[in-house]
Formats: C-alpha cells, sequence, structure tokens
C-alpha cells in the first residue's frame, strides 16, 4: 500500500480499475460539517483505500478510516473521547436504479458526470455516520450521580393511571 499524501479527489474508476491503494492522514481542521458534532477539530483521519472491480464487472472502493473525535457526554456534559474505526464498501451508481441494484456488500456513491470525490468529503460523513446518536460515558467514568437517574424508573404496578383523573378530581371539588 503506498503510503504518501492523500489527493484531494479520486477519480473513482481509474482508482478503481488500477487496483490503487494508498493510505495517509486527513486532518480534522477543514471539516466544517463535523465541526456542529464534535468539541474540536485537532488531529487527523487516519485513511486505507484500495479500489477494485469485482466478479461481476463492478467498481468499488474500500475504505478504513480512523480517528479520535472529542464529543460531549450527554449524561454528565463533560468532554469524552470516542475512536471512531469504520470499515465501508462503495460503489459509484449514476441512477437511484443502479443504487438499488447494488448487493448488500456495497453502499452506493452517486456520482455526477465526472467521475470524481472529493475525499475529505468522503472521510467527513464516514466519521459523521459513525458518532453514536447520543454520546455517554461507561457508568464508571461518568460523573454524573447514576444513581440519580436508577431511581427515577417508574414501577409497574400493572394498573394504568388515567390522564385526566386530576382535572376530574379538580372539577368534582370546584362543584363542593
Amino acid at each position: 500500500m503506498q503510503k504518501a499524501q492523500l489527493p484531494e479527489q479520486i477519480f473513482l474508476k481509474r482508482f478503481a480499475e488500477s487496483g490503487r491503494s494508498v493510505e495517509g492522514g486527513i486532518p480534522l481542521a477543514g471539516m466544517d460539517r463535523l465541526r456542529d458534532q464534535v468539541l474540536s477539530l485537532e488531529g487527523e483521519a487516519r485513511v486505507q483505500l484500495s479500489g477494485g472491480v469485482d466478479p461481476e464487472g463492478r467498481q468499488f472502493l474500500q475504505g478504513h478510516v480512523q480517528a479520535e473525535l472529542s464529543v460531549t457526554c450527554q449524561r454528565c456534559l463533560q468532554p469524552m473521547s470516542i475512536a471512531v474505526d469504520t470499515e465501508f464498501s462503495l460503489s459509484p451508481v449514476y441512477s437511484e436504479e443502479e443504487a438499488e441494484a447494488l448487493p448488500e456488500a456495497y453502499d452506493p456513491i452517486m456520482l455526477a458526470d465526472e467521475d470524481s470525490i472529493e475525499l475529505k468529503a468522503l472521510v467527513e460523513d464516514e466519521l459523521m455516520l459513525s458518532l453514536p446518536v447520543v454520546a455517554v460515558h461507561e457508568p464508571e467514568d461518568c460523573v454524573a450521580d447514576t444513581a440519580h437517574y436508577q431511581g427515577m424508573a417508574v414501577p409497574a404496578t400493572g394498573v394504568k393511571a388515567h390522564p385526566f383523573a386530576a382535572l376530574e378530581k379538580l372539577k368534582s371539588e370546584m362543584k363542593h
């Protein structure tokens, strides 16, 4: 695998047909869409990419992205680090029909007339997809009072309270 500075653009068909592989780092600093989901954009994403053509003649791009991202724990609101380690397999498509016809092994990557994709945007997409919906520390690592949250569960009594019972009670009190 070639270790060098990663290109800004990848011409997907050429890359796949040549069977090339590259690896390197992409700074997080320029990833503006990721900025809204993380605390800082320090560091870089380590990227490995390989292109190829499968037995059916379908071009593909396989990738592996690793990064350390800082997010906010939604339980204690303190910073926490998340290690992202994700792999993907993409195949270029030019229409919705082609995307639907892809085997499950591939995710579609919609291309316009041009064959190129911006590598930083692709890596940014993969990082954003890898973030948890709700980031929380492990209970033993969190500074929040987790015992407080555990005691908030409502015990099941088997009897469902009528949602307007309080209003009925108030109405009957007003009659008297």
